[in-house]
C-alpha cells in the first residue's frame, strides 16, 4: 500500500512467505485495507470480546463433579495438615478465594461453598466472588487489571483489618 512515497512493510503478498494468494497486487492491497479498516471498527472490537469471552468460557469450563469432589476431598487433606502445622507453631490462617474470569457469572457461589466444606473450623474464610466485576480483568486472558489488584488488596485489607482501608498520604 502507497503511503505518500512510502510502502508499509508487510503489505506485499511475499511477505507472506511467497504465499500465492492469488490476488493481483491491486487486489491485494485493497483486501489488506478493508481488513484494517474493518479491525479498527468499534463494533468489530466488541464483537471479537464476546465472541472470545464465550469461546473462552467453553474452553474453560468447570470440571466434572467427579473431578471436582476428588480436589475438594485432596483441598481437605492438604488444608487438615496445616491445620496441624497452624496448632503446633501457633499461627493463624485467613483463606481468600480468587475466582478467574470464567466463575463471575455465579459459578463463585458454588466453588466458595464447595470451599467452606473443606475448611477447618480454625480458619477464617473469605470468599470474593461477588466483590469482583468482569471489567476488572483483562478481557483476553482473564487475569486482574489494575483496577482488579487494587480490587483485591482494599477487600483483603477490609477483610483483615475489619475496616475500611486508610488512605496513604503522600
Amino acid at each position: 500500500m502507497a503511503v505518500g512515497k512510502h510502502r508499509l512493510i508487510g503489505d506485499e503478498p511475499e511477505a507472506f512467505g511467497g504465499l500465492n494468494t492469488g490476488l493481483s497486487s491491486c487486489d491485494y492491497l485493497i483486501c489488506k485495507w478493508v481488513q484494517r479498516w474493518l479491525g479498527g471498527l468499534e463494533i468489530t472490537k466488541r464483537a471479537m470480546l464476546i465472541v472470545t469471552g464465550k469461546i473462552k468460557s467453553a474452553l474453560y469450563a468447570c470440571s466434572d463433579q467427579k473431578t471436582i469432589d476428588w480436589s475438594i476431598f485432596a483441598t481437605r487433606v492438604a488444608l487438615n495438615e496445616l491445620e496441624r502445622l497452624s496448632a503446633e507453631y501457633n499461627f493463624d490462617v485467613k483463606v481468600f478465594s480468587i475466582h478467574p474470569y470464567q466463575e463471575l457469572d455465579a459459578a463463585f457461589r458454588k466453588t466458595e461453598q464447595s470451599l467452606r466444606t473443606a475448611m477447618p473450623n480454625t480458619f477464617e474464610y473469605f470468599g470474593t466472588g461477588d466483590q469482583f466485576k468482569k471489567a476488572r480483568y483483562f478481557p483476553y486472558d482473564g487475569h486482574f487489571n489494575a483496577d482488579g489488584h487494587a480490587n483485591m488488596a482494599t477487600s483483603m485489607e477490609r477483610s483483615l483489618v475489619g475496616s475500611e482501608p486508610q488512605k496513604l498520604s503522600n
